[in-house]
């Protein structure tokens, strides 16, 4: 399974393990709009008790 996890060399930033299907780790700019709806009242005033997940494509098959 190919989690994004982890971290560089104690730095603490995520990194994405070559099977991830994007085989990097996103950037602030691409994770960026899912914070910015969750936090907007005008576009997730109806949004209640869901989990949106960015994940680049990795999916747990578990």
């Amino acid at each position: 399974m190919a989690l994004i996890t982890g971290g560089d060399s104690g730095t603490g930033r995520a990194v994405a393990l070559p099977e991830a299907p994007l085989g990097r780790p996103a950037q602030p700019e691409e994770v960026a709009p899912a914070y910015v709806y969750v936090a907007s009242d005008a576009d997730a005033s109806h949004t209640v008790g869901e989990v949106i997940t960015v994940t680049g494509g990795v999916v747990d098959t578990r």
